[in-house]
């Protein structure tokens, strides 16, 4: 395949993700109108953990069965469902009258991004070529482009035309839609990647071999996740407690999310020519002091705590497609499952970690939780000095 079709593939690949990302972030936007719609007036906090946790779990924990059936069998299909079970899982939010039935769909919702996932990454990674960082970047910010640019377009289309939450279920039809078309578009390409695949290497030695570069690398996935996660959450509660409308309070999501799609570009490129233990070290640095002093300053000079909230995450999120492309060349033979590490049991466990930061944020206040927050980018830099990468792969 040369290089033109390779782009026109990526290109296809990075719109499926940001269509996936859509629905599978919009939970944050719509937290007060289903908490709201299950009459709950006390424990905000913790049932807003649970819901967040419960989606994070699914998705994130199915990744690394996922991934075990995509690199063993290369199959469009994982791609197509992927896109599809998302959108009809948080679509179908709204319509759900019950905490159990959100849960449920939560569940189908997760299933899919983690069918998605762990083999869109590779696919990325393999249309690349050499460009691993940037191809993979280029991957990761469509997805972080559609969880900036999405919910905030699905509130505005919610709240323009005064339509109620059940009234989501009616944009399950692009998904489905994206999924049908992505599929087709890139059934030959995969079908010849199973054709010429690796010849098959035992998983368990090889992950043996690299146990504690894979391992640090997942720990800073992960405790840079709870940093992301924590704010995403409790940052869109906060900002409903202190009387922003929905859309304006979507708008600042959006921006949050879209400054870190910016910085993951930004990051993978850097990565490519300076290596990607260097832009790990500045993202877990110099994030802290900018997203430390943002929650210091929202309530007192919102202009200060907006551009240094979306000055963080730039920051912060650079470093992410260097933890996913590092771990694919530690598992060179089994790059869907090293994938689902840096992401599905990253975010799992950091979506699980919601649920006490819930508990801790009824007990302390959401401005504190979100200066502690803060400062575990920082901290988890330390740990930068238990990393050690063969040469070829720093």
């Amino acid at each position: 395949m040369d290089k033109s079709q390779a782009s026109k593939k990526l290109a296809v690949l990075t719109v499926m993700h940001g269509v996936v990302d859509t629905y599978t972030t919009l939970l944050p936007h719509i937290l007060p109108q289903l908490l709201a719609k299950l009459g709950t007036v006390t424990g905000q906090n913790q049932l807003a953990g649970i819901l967040m946790a419960s989606g994070n779990a699914f998705n994130s924990f199915s990744q690394l069965i996922t991934a075990r059936f995509a690199d063993r069998t290369k199959s469009v299909h994982f791609l197509t469902l992927g896109v599809a079970l998302p959108a009809a899982g948080i679509c179908l939010l709204g319509l759900a009258p019950s905490l159990p039935f959100l849960i449920i769909l939560l569940a189908v919702a997760g299933v899919g991004g983690a069918i998605f996932h762990p083999p869109a990454t590779v696919q990325a990674a393999q249309l690349s070529a050499k460009s691993k960082g940037t191809g993979v970047s280029i991957f990761i910010t469509g997805g972080n482009v559609g969880q900036a640019v999405g919910p905030f377009l699905i509130i505005l289309f919610l709240d323009k035309l005064h339509l109620s939450l059940p009234w989501l279920s009616t944009l399950i039809v692009p998904g489905l839609l994206v999924a049908i078309t992505g599929g087709i578009l890139l059934k030959d390409t995969i079908e010849q990647q199973a054709k010429r695949a690796l010849t098959k290497i035992p998983l368990w030695p090889e992950i043996k071999r690299q146990s504690l570069p894979l391992f640090v690398l997942y720990l800073i996935s992960m405790l840079k996740t709870v940093t992301i996660i924590g704010f995403v959450t409790y940052l869109s509660l906060l900002l409903d407690q202190l009387g922003y409308a929905h859309t304006k309070r979507s708008m600042i999501l959006a921006g949050f999310t879209f400054a870190g799609s910016m910085g993951i570009l930004t990051g993978g490129k850097l990565s490519d020519v300076l290596g990607g233990s260097l832009v790990l070290l500045v993202s877990l640095v110099f994030s802290t002091p900018l997203l430390h002093l943002s929650a210091a300053s929202i309530t007192d000079n919102p202009v200060a705590f907006i551009v240094l909230l979306f000055a963080g995450n730039f920051v912060l999120a650079s470093s992410s497609s260097v933890n996913i492309v590092m771990g694919q060349q530690l598992l060179p033979n089994h790059q869907s499952i090293a994938s689902s590490f840096m992401m599905g049991a990253a975010w799992g466990v950091a979506g699980l970690i919601t649920i006490p930061l819930g508990s801790l944020a009824d007990q302390i206040g959401r401005v504190s939780l979100l200066r502690g927050l803060s400062i575990l980018p920082f901290l988890t830099a330390g740990l930068l000095a238990f990393l050690r990468m063969p040469k070829s792969h720093s």
